[in-house]
C-alpha cells in the first residue's frame, strides 16, 4: 500500500508523586510498538510494555470458581429473601401478618443491612472503573455493583440520563450534587436498596462503580462520612480516542447531557469558560473533560485526603501487587489470595499509550498541566 512505514521509538514515562506521597514512582520505560503510517498520516500508535506475567490455565479457573461461587451465594441469598417474603404474604392470607418477625433469624434475613464504610470507583468513563472494580469485586468480604443506575435513578430521579430533556429553552437533569442536595428520603432509598444486595450477597462491604460519581462524592460523604472513593486514571489520548468513538456526537440540542455537562463545566471551573467554547469538535471536548475530570479529582483529594485516592490505570497493569495493596490499605480490606488471582488473570501487561491527533500546542491548551502532573508527557 503506498505511503506505508513502520516505525519503533523509545519513549519514558516519569510518573509523579500523587498528592501525599513524597517520591514519585520510578520512572519506567515504554517501547513503542511498530505502527502503521500511510502518507505521514499516524493510525493510532501505541506505546506497549511487554510484561513477563502470564496466566496458566488453571489460575484462570480457579478465578472463575471464585467469581462463580460469589454469583450462587448471591442467588443463596436473594432465593432466601425472597422465600422470607413469600412467607409474610402466605402469613397475611391467615390473619397471621408479621408473624416472621417475631422469629430473630428471619427478621435479619428479611432486613436490608447497614451500610459500613461503602467503597465508591469513579473517574472519567473509558478509564478502567470497571477492571478495576471487578478485580477489587473479587476481594472476598466487598460485594461489587457495576453503574446500578436503577438504584440511583430510583432515589434521585433527575440523574436519570435517559430522561434529560430540553422544556422551553431550558435543560432538565442533573449530573451535579453537593451536600446540600442531601434528602433523608433518598438517603433511605439506597440504603433500603444496597442493603438488599448486601444481605442476598452475605458480604461485609459495598463496593460500586459509577463514573458521574465523582461530581457527587460531597452529596455521598453526606449520606454515608466513612465512604471511600478511588479515582482511576488512564492515559488522556487513549481514553480521548475510545470516547470519541464511542459517542461521536456533542451536539447540545440532540444531546442534553453535553449542555448539561457543558454548564456544570461552566459552573465549577468559570476560569475555563473561553476554553470550553472552544472545543466543538468530539475530540477537543472529551480531552478537556479529562483535564476538567482529573481536577475535581484532584480538588476533592485535597479536602478530603484521608477519603479519596487517585491511581492510575498504568501503574496497575506495570506492577499489580503493590497497587492492589495499596488500594486495600486505603479502603480497610484484606489483600487476599482471591484477590491476587483476579489481578493475574485480567490485567493485560501491555501498556498501551495512543498519541495525540492533534497539534501539540493545541492538546498543551486543552490538557494544561494535568497530563503533565501525572506522567502522561507527550
Amino acid at each position: 500500500m503506498p505511503g506505508r512505514r513502520r516505525t519503533r521509538q523509545l519513549i519514558t514515562v516519569k510518573p509523579v508523586a500523587e498528592p501525599g506521597q513524597h517520591h514519585p514512582a520510578p520512572v519506567v520505560e515504554l517501547l513503542l510498538a511498530d505502527r502503521v503510517e500511510y502518507n505521514g498520516v499516524s493510525c493510532r500508535p501505541t506505546t506497549v510494555a511487554p510484561g513477563p506475567r502470564t496466566s496458566s490455565l488453571w489460575l484462570r479457573l480457579r478465578c472463575r470458581v471464585d467469581r462463580a461461587g460469589d454469583r450462587w451465594q448471591g442467588c443463596v441469598g436473594k432465593a432466601a429473601w425472597r422465600g422470607v417474603g413469600l412467607l409474610d404474604r402466605l402469613a397475611a392470607l391467615v390473619g397471621q401478618r408479621g408473624s416472621y418477625r417475631r422469629v430473630p433469624a428471619l427478621r435479619r434475613l428479611r432486613s436490608p443491612k447497614p451500610l459500613v464504610a461503602p467503597v465508591f470507583i469513579v473517574g472519567s468513563p473509558r478509564t478502567g472503573t470497571t477492571i478495576l472494580g471487578t478485580i477489587l469485586g473479587c476481594q472476598g468480604d466487598v460485594f461489587f455493583l457495576s453503574e446500578a443506575r436503577p438504584i440511583w435513578f430510583r432515589a434521585v430521579p433527575e440523574l436519570d440520563e435517559s430522561r434529560f430533556h430540553w422544556a422551553n429553552g431550558e435543560v432538565w437533569g442533573r449530573i451535579l450534587l453537593t451536600e446540600r442536595d442531601y434528602s433523608d428520603s433518598a438517603k433511605q432509598s439506597l440504603d433500603s436498596d444496597f442493603g438488599k444486595f448486601l444481605r442476598w450477597s452475605r458480604k461485609k462491604r459495598l463496593m460500586e462503580k459509577f463514573p458521574q460519581n465523582l461530581f457527587r462524592i460531597p452529596w455521598l460523604r453526606a449520606m454515608w462520612p466513612d465512604a471511600k472513593f478511588v479515582q482511576i486514571l488512564r492515559d488522556p489520548f487513549s481514553t480521548t480516542a475510545s470516547k470519541a468513538q464511542s459517542w461521536p456526537s456533542i451536539d447540545e440540542k440532540q444531546l442534553p447531557g453535553v449542555a448539561i455537562r457543558r454548564r456544570m463545566y461552566g459552573e465549577l471551573f468559570p476560569q475555563y469558560a473561553a476554553l470550553l467554547d472552544s472545543a466543538r469538535t468530539a475530540y477537543e471536548w472529551y480531552l478537556f473533560e479529562w483535564r476538567i475530570d482529573t481536577e475535581m479529582g484532584e480538588r476533592l483529594a485535597a479536602a478530603m485526603p484521608h477519603q479519596l485516592r487517585i491511581v492510575r490505570l498504568e501503574d496497575a497493569q506495570i506492577d499489580p501487587e503493590p497497587f492492589c495493596a495499596g488500594i486495600c490499605e486505603f479502603a480497610g480490606l484484606r489483600m487476599t489470595n482471591r484477590l491476587r488471582r483476579a489481578y493475574q488473570t485480567m490485567l493485560n501487561a501491555q501498556v498501551r499509550m495512543a498519541k495525540p491527533q492533534l497539534d501539540r500546542a493545541r492538546c498543551i491548551e486543552l490538557l494544561g498541566q494535568s497530563a503533565e502532573r501525572w506522567g502522561y508527557g507527550f
